[in-house]
Protein backbone atom coordinates (compact mmCIF):
# COMPACT_ATOMS: atom_id res chain seq x y z
CA UNK A 1 0.00 0.00 0.00
CA UNK A 2 1.42 3.69 -1.09
CA UNK A 3 1.19 5.09 2.13
CA UNK A 4 3.30 8.18 1.54
CA UNK A 5 0.88 8.56 -1.81
CA UNK A 6 -2.14 8.22 0.78
CA UNK A 7 -0.42 11.13 3.10
CA UNK A 8 -0.32 13.42 -0.05
CA UNK A 9 -3.72 13.14 -0.72
CA UNK A 10 -4.85 13.82 3.25
CA UNK A 11 -2.58 16.98 3.08
CA UNK A 12 -3.93 18.46 -0.09
CA UNK A 13 -7.65 17.42 1.11
CA UNK A 14 -6.84 19.32 4.15
CA UNK A 15 -5.15 22.31 2.83
CA UNK A 16 -8.06 23.05 0.18
CA UNK A 17 -10.81 23.04 3.04
CA UNK A 18 -9.45 26.24 3.68
CA UNK A 19 -11.31 27.89 0.41
CA UNK A 20 -14.40 26.47 1.76
CA UNK A 21 -14.01 28.05 4.59
CA UNK A 22 -13.32 31.14 3.56
CA UNK A 23 -16.21 31.48 1.10
CA UNK A 24 -18.86 31.44 3.40
CA UNK A 25 -20.81 34.54 3.29
CA UNK A 26 -20.98 34.34 7.59
CA UNK A 27 -17.57 33.05 9.09
CA UNK A 28 -17.50 31.67 12.41
CA UNK A 29 -14.75 32.20 14.94
CA UNK A 30 -14.03 28.73 14.98
CA UNK A 31 -13.92 28.70 11.09
CA UNK A 32 -11.88 31.70 11.35
CA UNK A 33 -9.18 30.12 13.94
CA UNK A 34 -9.52 26.78 11.67
CA UNK A 35 -8.33 29.00 8.64
CA UNK A 36 -5.72 30.28 10.55
CA UNK A 37 -4.25 26.73 12.01
CA UNK A 38 -4.74 25.07 8.66
CA UNK A 39 -2.78 27.98 6.89
CA UNK A 40 0.19 28.02 9.66
CA UNK A 41 0.16 23.93 9.07
CA UNK A 42 0.27 24.56 5.20
CA UNK A 43 3.37 26.92 5.72
CA UNK A 44 5.25 24.98 8.65
CA UNK A 45 4.39 21.35 7.05
CA UNK A 46 5.02 18.09 9.08
CA UNK A 47 7.29 19.86 11.37
CA UNK A 48 4.08 21.79 12.68
CA UNK A 49 1.97 19.08 13.07
CA UNK A 50 1.99 18.60 16.69
CA UNK A 51 1.26 22.53 16.39
CA UNK A 52 -1.60 21.98 14.49
CA UNK A 53 -3.19 19.25 16.34
CA UNK A 54 -3.03 20.98 19.65
CA UNK A 55 -4.58 23.98 17.60
CA UNK A 56 -7.68 21.51 16.16
CA UNK A 57 -7.84 20.22 20.09
CA UNK A 58 -8.34 23.96 21.36
CA UNK A 59 -11.04 24.60 18.66
CA UNK A 60 -13.15 21.85 19.23
CA UNK A 61 -12.71 22.52 23.50
CA UNK A 62 -14.98 25.65 21.90
CA UNK A 63 -16.96 24.45 19.44
CA UNK A 64 -17.35 20.31 20.36
CA UNK A 65 -18.90 19.79 16.84
CA UNK A 66 -16.78 22.15 14.50
CA UNK A 67 -16.31 19.51 11.60
CA UNK A 68 -13.65 20.80 9.58
CA UNK A 69 -11.82 21.17 12.97
CA UNK A 70 -13.19 17.41 13.43
CA UNK A 71 -11.16 16.58 9.88
CA UNK A 72 -8.08 18.47 10.26
CA UNK A 73 -7.53 16.89 13.50
CA UNK A 74 -7.58 13.24 11.94
CA UNK A 75 -5.75 14.23 8.99
CA UNK A 76 -3.13 15.38 11.28
CA UNK A 77 -2.94 12.03 13.25
CA UNK A 78 -2.38 10.27 10.70
CA UNK A 79 0.08 12.07 9.07
CA UNK A 80 1.69 12.08 12.26
CA UNK A 81 1.37 8.29 12.44
CA UNK A 82 2.53 8.36 8.82
CA UNK A 83 6.00 10.40 8.80
CA UNK A 84 7.00 9.54 12.46
CA UNK A 85 9.42 7.22 13.38
CA UNK A 86 7.73 6.27 16.43
CA UNK A 87 4.07 4.58 15.20
CA UNK A 88 2.07 5.08 18.09
CA UNK A 89 -1.18 3.20 17.36
CA UNK A 90 -3.36 4.96 19.77
CA UNK A 91 -2.83 8.44 17.24
CA UNK A 92 -4.75 6.30 14.48
CA UNK A 93 -7.33 5.13 16.93
CA UNK A 94 -7.77 8.47 17.76
CA UNK A 95 -8.32 9.51 14.31
CA UNK A 96 -10.53 6.37 13.31
CA UNK A 97 -12.99 7.39 16.15
CA UNK A 98 -13.51 10.96 15.00
CA UNK A 99 -13.86 9.58 11.22
CA UNK A 100 -16.31 6.85 13.25
CA UNK A 101 -18.16 9.82 14.49
CA UNK A 102 -18.87 11.86 10.98
CA UNK A 103 -19.53 9.01 8.85
CA UNK A 104 -22.99 9.35 9.84
CA UNK A 105 -22.79 12.78 8.29
CA UNK A 106 -24.51 12.69 5.35
CA UNK A 107 -22.32 15.63 3.56
CA UNK A 108 -19.29 14.07 5.00
CA UNK A 109 -19.41 10.70 5.15
CA UNK A 110 -17.62 10.06 1.81
CA UNK A 111 -14.36 12.28 2.79
CA UNK A 112 -14.76 10.32 6.40
CA UNK A 113 -15.25 6.95 5.25
CA UNK A 114 -12.31 7.60 2.69
CA UNK A 115 -10.27 9.13 5.60
CA UNK A 116 -11.16 6.38 7.63
CA UNK A 117 -9.87 3.76 5.32
CA UNK A 118 -6.62 5.29 5.78
CA UNK A 119 -6.43 4.03 9.46
CA UNK A 120 -7.44 0.83 8.98
CA UNK A 121 -5.08 -0.16 6.51
CA UNK A 122 -2.49 1.73 8.87
CA UNK A 123 -4.05 -0.70 11.50
CA UNK A 124 -3.89 -4.24 9.25
CA UNK A 125 -7.65 -4.11 8.36
CA UNK A 126 -7.61 -4.35 5.19
CA UNK A 127 -11.26 -5.74 4.90
CA UNK A 128 -12.57 -3.20 6.96
CA UNK A 129 -10.53 -0.32 4.95
CA UNK A 130 -12.08 -1.96 1.17
CA UNK A 131 -15.44 -2.15 2.81
CA UNK A 132 -15.15 1.60 3.81
CA UNK A 133 -14.11 2.63 0.12
CA UNK A 134 -16.38 0.66 -1.25
CA UNK A 135 -19.63 2.61 0.85
CA UNK A 136 -17.41 6.02 0.08
CA UNK A 137 -17.58 5.00 -4.04
CA UNK A 138 -21.41 3.88 -3.23
CA UNK A 139 -22.29 7.27 -1.63
CA UNK A 140 -20.10 9.16 -4.67
CA UNK A 141 -19.55 7.65 -7.53
CA UNK A 142 -16.72 10.06 -8.69
CA UNK A 143 -14.66 9.89 -6.02
CA UNK A 144 -11.23 9.44 -7.46
CA UNK A 145 -9.17 9.00 -4.20
CA UNK A 146 -11.37 6.19 -3.04
CA UNK A 147 -11.48 4.78 -6.17
CA UNK A 148 -7.31 4.71 -6.42
CA UNK A 149 -7.09 3.47 -3.28
CA UNK A 150 -9.56 0.89 -3.83
CA UNK A 151 -7.64 -0.32 -6.99
CA UNK A 152 -4.41 -0.10 -5.01
CA UNK A 153 -6.11 -2.48 -2.40
CA UNK A 154 -7.15 -4.90 -5.23
CA UNK A 155 -3.59 -5.09 -7.37
CA UNK A 156 -1.85 -5.61 -3.88
CA UNK A 157 -3.64 -8.24 -2.89
CA UNK A 158 -7.12 -7.50 -2.20
CA UNK A 159 -8.24 -9.25 -5.60
CA UNK A 160 -6.33 -8.56 -8.50
CA UNK A 161 -8.65 -10.28 -10.61
CA UNK A 162 -10.97 -7.77 -10.14
CA UNK A 163 -8.23 -5.15 -10.61
CA UNK A 164 -8.55 -4.60 -14.28
CA UNK A 165 -12.19 -4.79 -14.04
CA UNK A 166 -12.77 -2.50 -11.26
CA UNK A 167 -10.74 0.11 -13.57
CA UNK A 168 -12.70 -0.40 -16.73
CA UNK A 169 -15.48 0.49 -14.48
CA UNK A 170 -13.98 3.55 -13.12
CA UNK A 171 -13.04 4.73 -16.22
CA UNK A 172 -16.40 4.49 -17.41
CA UNK A 173 -17.65 6.63 -14.26
CA UNK A 174 -15.19 9.36 -15.35
CA UNK A 175 -16.44 9.06 -19.04
CA UNK A 176 -12.89 7.62 -19.86
CA UNK A 177 -11.10 11.16 -19.24
CA UNK A 178 -7.76 10.85 -19.73
CA UNK A 179 -6.48 12.27 -15.81
CA UNK A 180 -8.06 9.47 -13.92
CA UNK A 181 -6.84 6.74 -16.78
CA UNK A 182 -3.29 8.02 -16.56
CA UNK A 183 -3.76 6.95 -12.34
CA UNK A 184 -5.44 4.01 -12.95
CA UNK A 185 -2.52 2.97 -15.55
CA UNK A 186 -0.35 3.99 -13.08
CA UNK A 187 -1.53 1.49 -10.21
CA UNK A 188 -2.16 -1.75 -12.64
CA UNK A 189 1.73 -1.03 -13.88
CA UNK A 190 2.54 -1.20 -10.25
CA UNK A 191 0.17 -4.26 -9.73
CA UNK A 192 1.95 -6.13 -12.94
CA UNK A 193 -1.38 -6.62 -14.91
CA UNK A 194 0.67 -5.13 -18.11
CA UNK A 195 -2.22 -5.90 -20.06
CA UNK A 196 -4.16 -3.64 -17.98
CA UNK A 197 -2.16 -0.75 -17.95
CA UNK A 198 -1.18 -1.02 -21.50
CA UNK A 199 -5.23 -0.40 -21.71
CA UNK A 200 -5.71 2.65 -19.14
CA UNK A 201 -2.30 3.95 -20.90
CA UNK A 202 -3.63 4.27 -24.44
CA UNK A 203 -6.66 6.04 -23.33
CA UNK A 204 -4.57 8.79 -21.82
CA UNK A 205 -2.56 9.33 -25.27
CA UNK A 206 -5.46 9.05 -27.79
CA UNK A 207 -6.79 11.98 -26.15
CA UNK A 208 -3.96 13.43 -24.56
CA UNK A 209 -1.03 13.14 -27.32
CA UNK A 210 1.57 15.31 -25.03
CA UNK A 211 1.40 12.87 -22.00
CA UNK A 212 5.27 12.36 -21.58
CA UNK A 213 4.39 10.03 -18.27
CA UNK A 214 1.95 8.48 -19.93
CA UNK A 215 4.00 7.40 -22.86
CA UNK A 216 6.66 6.34 -20.34
CA UNK A 217 4.50 4.02 -18.51
CA UNK A 218 3.13 2.51 -21.82
CA UNK A 219 6.58 1.64 -22.56
CA UNK A 220 7.12 0.10 -19.30
CA UNK A 221 4.05 -2.24 -19.32
CA UNK A 222 4.42 -3.30 -23.19
CA UNK A 223 8.48 -4.19 -22.71
CA UNK A 224 7.09 -6.32 -19.84
CA UNK A 225 5.03 -8.16 -21.81
CA UNK A 226 8.10 -8.84 -24.49
CA UNK A 227 6.52 -6.04 -27.00
CA UNK A 228 10.22 -4.47 -27.22
CA UNK A 229 9.60 -2.67 -30.30
CA UNK A 230 6.46 -0.93 -29.99
CA UNK A 231 7.95 -0.09 -26.41
CA UNK A 232 10.70 1.78 -28.08
CA UNK A 233 8.41 3.61 -29.46
CA UNK A 234 6.49 4.70 -26.43
CA UNK A 235 9.84 5.41 -25.02
CA UNK A 236 10.50 7.78 -28.09
CA UNK A 237 7.67 10.01 -27.90
CA UNK A 238 7.91 10.47 -24.54
CA UNK A 239 11.46 11.49 -25.29
CA UNK A 240 10.22 13.99 -27.82
CA UNK A 241 7.70 15.95 -25.68
CA UNK A 242 10.27 15.43 -22.60
CA UNK A 243 14.17 15.65 -23.88
CA UNK A 244 15.26 14.86 -20.29
CA UNK A 245 12.80 11.89 -19.22
CA UNK A 246 16.48 9.76 -18.41
CA UNK A 247 13.94 7.07 -17.27
CA UNK A 248 12.65 6.97 -20.69
CA UNK A 249 16.25 7.08 -22.57
CA UNK A 250 17.35 3.89 -19.94
CA UNK A 251 14.06 2.00 -21.65
CA UNK A 252 14.40 3.08 -24.68
CA UNK A 253 18.16 1.50 -24.61
CA UNK A 254 16.89 -1.45 -23.02
CA UNK A 255 14.10 -2.24 -25.86
CA UNK A 256 16.37 -1.57 -28.88
CA UNK A 257 18.87 -3.91 -27.38
CA UNK A 258 15.62 -6.57 -26.84
CA UNK A 259 14.93 -5.85 -30.52
CA UNK A 260 18.43 -6.54 -31.61
CA UNK A 261 19.32 -2.71 -32.37
CA UNK A 262 22.63 -3.06 -30.65
CA UNK A 263 23.82 0.41 -32.57
CA UNK A 264 20.87 2.50 -31.27
CA UNK A 265 21.05 0.75 -27.59
CA UNK A 266 24.70 1.46 -27.63
CA UNK A 267 23.80 5.43 -28.90
CA UNK A 268 20.87 5.68 -26.06
CA UNK A 269 22.65 4.08 -22.91
CA UNK A 270 25.76 6.63 -23.61
CA UNK A 271 23.74 9.53 -23.97
CA UNK A 272 21.97 8.11 -20.78
CA UNK A 273 25.24 7.89 -19.04
CA UNK A 274 26.18 11.26 -19.58
CA UNK A 275 23.60 12.33 -17.58
CA UNK A 276 23.50 9.81 -14.82
CA UNK A 277 27.64 9.03 -15.05
CA UNK A 278 26.82 7.12 -11.33
CA UNK A 279 24.28 4.92 -13.11
CA UNK A 280 25.45 1.24 -12.24
CA UNK A 281 22.72 -0.53 -14.67
CA UNK A 282 23.38 2.14 -17.37
CA UNK A 283 26.91 1.14 -17.26
CA UNK A 284 26.18 -2.29 -16.89
CA UNK A 285 24.08 -2.45 -19.71
CA UNK A 286 26.62 -0.15 -21.72
CA UNK A 287 29.36 -2.27 -21.21
CA UNK A 288 27.41 -5.59 -22.14
CA UNK A 289 26.38 -3.41 -25.61
CA UNK A 290 29.76 -2.54 -26.18
CA UNK A 291 30.93 -6.08 -26.08
CA UNK A 292 28.06 -7.60 -28.28
CA UNK A 293 29.01 -4.66 -30.56
CA UNK A 294 32.69 -6.20 -30.50
CA UNK A 295 33.90 -2.87 -29.34
CA UNK A 296 35.92 -4.36 -26.27
CA UNK A 297 38.32 -1.26 -25.59
CA UNK A 298 34.64 0.42 -24.53
CA UNK A 299 33.74 -2.46 -23.08
CA UNK A 300 36.91 -2.97 -20.72
CA UNK A 301 36.55 0.53 -19.73
CA UNK A 302 33.63 0.82 -18.85
CA UNK A 303 33.79 -3.07 -16.83
CA UNK A 304 36.92 -0.99 -15.12
CA UNK A 305 34.72 1.98 -13.91
CA UNK A 306 31.84 0.47 -13.17
CA UNK A 307 33.71 -2.21 -10.57
CA UNK A 308 35.99 0.82 -9.36
CA UNK A 309 32.45 2.97 -8.47
CA UNK A 310 29.89 0.09 -7.60
CA UNK A 311 28.81 -1.16 -3.98
CA UNK A 312 27.37 -4.28 -4.99
CA UNK A 313 29.16 -7.30 -4.65
CA UNK A 314 27.87 -9.17 -7.18
CA UNK A 315 27.72 -5.98 -9.57
CA UNK A 316 31.49 -5.49 -8.95
CA UNK A 317 32.62 -9.44 -9.12
CA UNK A 318 30.73 -9.67 -12.61
CA UNK A 319 32.29 -6.32 -13.23
CA UNK A 320 36.24 -7.79 -12.68
CA UNK A 321 35.22 -11.27 -14.40
CA UNK A 322 34.09 -9.95 -17.72
CA UNK A 323 37.54 -7.91 -17.09
CA UNK A 324 39.95 -10.80 -17.28
CA UNK A 325 38.34 -12.28 -19.76
CA UNK A 326 38.33 -9.41 -22.26
CA UNK A 327 42.07 -8.71 -20.84
CA UNK A 328 42.89 -12.48 -21.36
CA UNK A 329 40.40 -13.15 -24.60
CA UNK A 330 40.27 -9.14 -26.34
CA UNK A 331 38.28 -11.18 -29.35
CA UNK A 332 35.43 -12.86 -27.74
CA UNK A 333 32.17 -11.00 -27.59
CA UNK A 334 29.81 -12.00 -24.48
CA UNK A 335 29.33 -9.93 -21.69
CA UNK A 336 25.67 -11.44 -20.54
CA UNK A 337 22.06 -9.55 -20.57
CA UNK A 338 21.02 -6.30 -20.48
CA UNK A 339 18.99 -5.44 -17.35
Amino acid sequence: MTIMRMARTLCMVLLLAVSAVNARAQVSPADQNYAQAVAAFKKEGFAGVDRAIASFERILRGAPDHTPSQLGLADALILKYEFSRKKDPAWMARAEALLTGLANDKQRAPEALFKRAVTRFNQNRPGAAAADLREAIALRPQYLDARLLYLQYLVSGGDKAQARPFAQESLAAFSGAAAPAKYFGDALLQGGDWEGAVEMYRAVVAQEPVAPFSWLGLGKALAALGKHPEAAEAYRRALEQKPGLDEARFGLGAALAESGDIGGAIANFEEHVKRQPDDAAALNNLAVLYERGGQNTKAKITWLKLKQMSDNKDRKERADARLRSLLSEPAQPNGGDVK
